[in-house]
């Protein structure tokens, strides 16, 4: 199998923004390529016409299937890939051109990693370069700060299972299987510069569908996980964080502790970043 890129859009009614999402895969600079768009039972007529468009077109593959929801559609379309490297984009995101090349050729050169990602440059409702870190268990543990717009290999999507489609709710998904992807060993890279582009939108799934049953969705996994992670990791991670910053790492513990939901809505949104 030739060392190709799928990239693989899920979508449901995400019209207004899909093409665009769909052209810059397209004009990213790595061949060979495929782009494969996964409509999840998309009842919404300008994303069914703005699917229409691009049926036949050289790269693009369409596949439709009943609504499952994003776990669902993800591994619909990562089954269905015919390369060996995967990069999942969300219908309203856009990647820049050298994103594909760069995880591929990274993954190519370095068999020790299975994850290549990146800062991002958010778009929209505001219009900054959003930093992120290099990859520790303990702080993946604390809150999910690695986006699902990542080169991973193929291999270990297998090797995890795919995402899981059993979540009471929607939206973190690429959290749960970054932690599977951690516990299981897997090596992360982080590229500190920005590859892709994240809209920021006050109608966001993370807004209206995630922060709302992120508690739930804490439980879960708190649940899931029970006995497979290190109790110590996080403490290990705060004290370091102590250590470095002090003031803001208090602020930002009793912030959390007295606003939770508040807290939570800052880091999901990209307002806040780690410490």
């Amino acid at each position: 199998m030739s060392a190709g890129l799928s990239i693989i859009i899920p979508c449901y009614s995400e019209g207004p923004w899909l093409s665009e999402a769909i052209q810059s895969a397209l004009n990213t600079d790595y061949r060979p390529l495929e782009v494969v768009v996964v409509n999840d039972g998309s009842s919404h007529p300008p994303t069914l016409a703005e699917l229409d468009k691009w049926r036949n077109t050289a790269l693009v593959r369409i596949i439709d299937q009943p609504n499952g929801g994003l776990a669902r559609a993800r591994n619909q379309g990562v089954s269905q890939a015919q390369y060996p490297y995967i990069l999942p984009l969300d219908a309203d995101n856009q990647l820049l051109p050298n994103y594909g090349k760069e995880g591929v050729n990274w993954l190519e050169k370095h068999s020790e990693t299975d994850v290549f990602y990146s800062d991002v440059h958010h778009f929209g409702g505001v219009e900054r370069i959003h930093r992120v870190f290099p990859f520790t268990l303990q702080r993946l543990m604390m809150y999910n700060y690695i986006d699902a717009c990542a080169v991973y290999r193929k291999s270990l999507w297998e090797k995890l299972g795919g995402y899981d489609p059993h979540m009471p709710a929607m939206g973190i998904e690429d959290w749960d299987f970054w932690l599977r992807a951690g516990l299981a060993g897997a090596g992360f890279h982080h590229h500190p510069e920005p590859l892709y582009r994240y809209r920021v939108r006050p109608d966001s799934m993370i807004t209206a569908t995630t922060a709302p049953k992120i508690g739930a969705l804490k439980a879960y996994l708190n649940q899931k996980y029970a006995g497979k992670m290190h109790t110590s990791l996080p403490a290990t991670y705060v004290h370091e964080r102590m250590k470095k910053k002090p003031a803001l790492t208090i602020l930002k513990i009793v912030l959390a502790w007295a606003f939770p939901q508040w807290y939570q809505n800052k880091i999901s949104s990209g307002a806040w970043t780690d410490v």
